[in-house]
């Protein structure tokens, strides 16, 4: 309802923050064999809306509507990675997962997001909305027509006019998020630089010393 806010939406970890949570699964008519653990997918919790907020794009099905309640049966939304390591050839939509004793269907495909590093391609993971299975932590992903940091105060009183109480602990822009995440392979590249550039020097020195 903020003027200048496009859209917004919450998510437990969001990318370059955090990796979701290892859920283990099993698929209609998977048999895991004695002894061993069924596999393991990086499940995150999100809102309806953050997917548009933070600029992805669904490639098939839909997305969370407020009607994804505790009352209603699960639903998750998975993406390309999943799609294609656990459903090659076929469209995934509308199949289930196993979650224990408790089935949920799978309702859309989004495209893949990289949530572990900028360099590091993305797992398969998908998407449970907090509605039907909420966190306590989350962040508020908000897209704004203007310079993010400008709306903050604004975004802040919002959310202070629904509980004056809430704890706010850190407010980032993505391309803060980038340039953190950035950081480490910037410094080995610089360092490596540097030592290549040592030994170049040495390895002048003792040419010229010879000669």
């Amino acid at each position: 309802a903020l003027p200048g806010v496009v859209a917004a939406g919450g998510v437990k970890d969001a990318p370059l923050k955090g990796n979701g949570e290892g859920w283990p699964f099993t698929l209609p008519g998977m048999t895991v064999p004695a002894g061993q653990d069924p596999p393991v997918v990086q499940v995150l919790h999100v809102s309806d809306g953050f997917f548009n907020a933070i600029g992805a794009r669904l490639v098939a099905g839909r997305d969370f509507t407020m009607a994804d309640l505790d009352s209603t049966p699960p639903v998750t939304i998975v993406n390309e990675a999943f799609a294609r390591r656990w459903f090659p050839g076929q469209d995934p939509v509308g199949k289930a997962l196993q979650l224990g004793p408790r089935p949920i269907e799978i309702i859309g495909v989004v495209n893949d997001i990289r949530q572990k590093g900028v360099a590091e391609p993305a797992e398969p993971q998908f998407y449970v909305h907090v509605q039907q299975n909420g966190r306590v932590r989350v962040n508020l992903v908000v897209r704004t027509a203007g310079d993010p940091l400008a709306m903050a105060s604004a975004v802040r009183g919002a959310i202070w006019s629904v509980d004056r109480d809430q704890t706010i602990t850190e407010t980032f822009t993505y391309q803060e998020a980038m340039r953190e995440a950035l950081a480490r392979p910037r410094l080995l590249t610089v360092l490596l630089g540097i030592f290549g550039a040592i030994g170049l020097a040495l390895g002048a020195l003792g040419l010229y010393g010879v000669l």
